[in-house]
Order: structure tokens, then C-alpha cells, then sequence
């Protein structure tokens, strides 16, 4: 065995689990893979460079190999090599591939992808999120597919992601998606808008608060009638006094309507 302990094979990738109870819900402890621990940045590069090359081998008949390279990030990650100094450099190397796995139309590829994704923001937090900042697209654009487990375990990513790490680059894309053509992704997209009034701090929302009170204004007056529902819970939150009157706002064009 290498000196950074195993690294996963097709076995383990191919194994059966539940993924479902990591993304989406932040307390849940599901069976994942063993922590893998390295005791050097040489070491910890090593390993790095091995998931690169596979993560970037988008070959037809290699989607297992890079479902084992994501179990593969998720170990380092339960390892602790969180803890090294060119950890997050290393990580930045990845985010192509990753991005490339959350796009794919393999729902065991796109399931793995989302639970790696959701192990890192878990452990890194704040310092994630300009990784996902870049990630958000590919998960977005599988919200609205017809695969019902590519699409529940991408919106569960997404609020997971949106809980773990705030970043404000991340509001323009979610306050564009909900005035998308197709009416899921509108639903979605405000339903995410109200995770962020419910989980963010004031400071990391608050240069985009004026785009998200237009945007909920919208909302209310949209088609379907599940996004008008996400629009009310929104102005719900945005009742409380860390919002001003714009709650108070909303509510009377609410009341008019």
C-alpha cells in the first residue's frame, strides 16, 4: 500500500450505499468511504494528481474510475487533509472534473459527484464556496431533467451547498434561474432563494438584497403556482426585523394582488 494508505477501487465505487441521507440533510451519518490519511504535502499532491488524470478521462467506459477518484476525495477529506496548507490549491485542480461528474447522464456518476460535493462544503465552509460558486451551473442545469435521482440529488447538493457555504457570487446565478423558461427550475430557484434569507448572514447577502426583493416581487405574480408559494415563504422571512421594511413591502403588494 502506498504510504497515504488505500486508495479506492472500482469495488468500492460500485458498492451499494445510500447517498440520498448525505445530500440534503446535514445530520445525517451515512456509510461512505474510509478516511484515507497522508502525512505529507508530496504525499497529499501524489494522490491529487491521481484523481486529476481521472476525473479528466471522460471515455465512455471510464465512469467507474471516476466515481472511485470522487470516493477518493471524500476519503482525504474524512482523513483530515483538510488540515494542510495546499489543500485548497490542490482542490482547485479538480473542480473541471467534478463540474464535468455533476453534468454527467450516469445517475451513479452524478449521485457521487453530489455526495463529494457535499462532504467538502460540509468540512470547509465559507472557504468553499468560490468552488461552488463554480459548480452551480452544472447543478442547475439538472434541475429541470426528466432522470428524477439525477435531479432530487442535484437540489439536494444545492441546499446543502447553499447551508455550508455562503458565498455571495452564488446569488446572481440562483436570482437568474428563477426567471427561467422552464417552471421547475423557477421553483427551484426561489425555493433555494429561501434557504439563503432562512441560513446566510445579513453581510453575505446584503449588497444582492435589493435584486432578491425584486426578485421575490416576481415571484408572487409567477404562472405556476408552486413558485408563488416559494415567494410567500420568502416574504414570511423577510418579515423579520434583520430585514427592514422590505418584509412589510412585499407583503402589501402581496395583500394588493
Amino acid at each position: 500500500l502506498p504510504a497515504w494508505g488505500r486508495s479506492l477501487g472500482l469495488s468500492d465505487c460500485m458498492s451499494p450505499r445510500s447517498t440520498s441521507s448525505l445530500i440534503g440533510d446535514e445530520n445525517s451519518s451515512p456509510t461512505g468511504p474510509a478516511p484515507m490519511q497522508v502525512y505529507s504535502e508530496k504525499e497529499l499532491a501524489q494522490v491529487f494528481d491521481e484523481v486529476l488524470v481521472s476525473l479528466s478521462n471522460k471515455d465512455h467506459d471510464k465512469w467507474a474510475q471516476r466515481c472511485s477518484s470522487l470516493r477518493n476525495l471524500q476519503a482525504l477529506v474524512l482523513g483530515g487533509a483538510t488540515e494542510f496548507e495546499g489543500f485548497n490549491a490542490l482542490l482547485s485542480t479538480t473542480k473541471q472534473g467534478v463540474a464535468d461528474a455533476l453534468g454527467d447522464l450516469r445517475s451513479v456518476l452524478v449521485k457521487e459527484a453530489c455526495t463529494t460535493v457535499v462532504v467538502l462544503s460540509r468540512h470547509l465552509g465559507n472557504a468553499f464556496g468560490p468552488y461552488a460558486d463554480f459548480l452551480l451551473p452544472s447543478l442547475l442545469k439538472q434541475l429541470p431533467v426528466s432522470i428524477q435521482v439525477i435531479s432530487e440529488s442535484c437540489y439536494g447538493c444545492l441546499r446543502s451547498l447553499l447551508r455550508f457555504s455562503q458565498h455571495q457570487r452564488m446569488l446572481p446565478k440562483l436570482i437568474g434561474g428563477t426567471q427561467a423558461k422552464a417552471p421547475l427550475l423557477r421553483q427551484k430557484c426561489v425555493e433555494m432563494v429561501l434557504v439563503v434569507l432562512q441560513r446566510w448572514e445579513i453581510p453575505e447577502m446584503e449588497r444582492h438584497l435589493d435584486a432578491i426583493e425584486a426578485t421575490v416581487t416576481g415571484c408572487l405574480a409567477d404562472a405556476q403556482a408552486e413558485v408563488r408559494a416559494g415567494a410567500r415563504r420568502c416574504v414570511a422571512v423577510m418579515r423579520s426585523k434583520a430585514f427592514g421594511d422590505r418584509g412589510e413591502r412585499l407583503l402589501a403588494r402581496l395583500d394588493a394582488a
